[in-house]
């Protein structure tokens, strides 16, 4: 902060400005931008927040021949943390359920680089959801996602042993969350 002519004047960039008037804004209330008035744990709360998982109709889509084993290992992530209640009889999916999908992506070059492989993996739930909007819509969304589409290359083979470190790792993060997430009910929906 500098004096000129008796006056405390702030010198610096655009972007610092922005900073200073975002968190003035939040230390004096979100809710004077328009956006209604919440706690920060609210604004801040993960969209897996009140999911139903005995609703949760879980896809692998993996490479041929590791789908199964894939999709098992999941369902066993699942049910250890005591969150997939749905019985392996009832995994027939139906209109509308909520999708955790699992996608593991991989992708020979070929061509100049015969040996590498273009690689992505992700864990995504997909929600039939209506926004907020006339008319009312049904549309199906992405309600919550870890991981890229963009794909890493990769100049060696993906085992199986990466498809399930990786697996291992979407999961861990969809569960800390989602276990984190739904400990924060408020009091009124707990009773």
């Amino acid at each position: 902060m500098k004096s000129h002519n008796g006056k405390r004047v702030i010198r610096g960039n655009i972007f610092q400005t922005m900073q200073l008037t975002l968190i003035f804004g939040l230390l004096m209330g979100v809710g004077q931008w328009g956006v209604p008035e919440q706690s920060y744990a609210e604004l801040l709360r993960s969209t897996s927040h009140g999911l139903d998982l005995s609703q949760l109709h879980l896809v692998v889509d993996a490479p041929p021949g590791h789908d199964e084993e894939l999709y098992e290992r999941a369902r066993s992530l699942l049910a250890q943390a005591g969150l997939f209640t749905k019985s392996e009889s009832a995994n027939t999916y139906k209109q509308w359920e909520p999708l955790l999908r699992l996608t593991f992506e991989v992708e020979p070059v070929g061509g100049l680089y015969p040996n590498t492989f273009l690689y992505s993996r992700r864990l995504e739930i997909v929600e039939n959801v209506v926004p907020e909007r006339t008319p009312k819509i049904r549309a199906w969304a992405v309600t919550w996602s870890v991981g890229s589409s963009w794909p890493e290359v990769r100049t060696d083979q993906v085992t199986i042993f990466d498809l399930e470190k990786d697996l291992d790792k979407l999961m861990r993060t969809f569960l800390q969350d989602y276990q984190y997430a739904n400990q924060l009910l408020p009091l009124k929906e707990k009773e």
